[in-house]
């Protein structure tokens, strides 16, 4: 006959042995909605959406910060935005 501390014992490793698999069962199959990258999406700019901005804004934009040291992003947004 189980005792008590036999019977809870059990149902601790049947506990601990149900959750180890599965953590492991997550770690081979990803959550909804996360998936592995494919070789072809992590090659970058092979038809990219969103390209990089010219190079004459990037200086623009760090003369922009030279000339307002003390404002933020969003300022420097905001004027960027006028001037052009």
């Amino acid at each position: 006959m189980l005792t008590g501390s036999v019977i809870v014992l059990l149902i601790v490793l049947f506990i601990f042995i149900g959750g180890f698999y599965l953590w492991r069962k997550r770690l081979r199959h990803p959550a909804f909605g996360q998936r592995k990258k494919n070789l072809q999406e992590t090659n970058r700019n092979t038809f990219p959406r969103h390209p990089p901005k010219p190079e004459w804004v990037k200086k623009e934009i760090i003369r922009l910060k030279a000339l307002m040291p003390n404002d933020g992003h969003r300022k420097i947004a905001y004027a960027f935005n006028r001037l052009y």
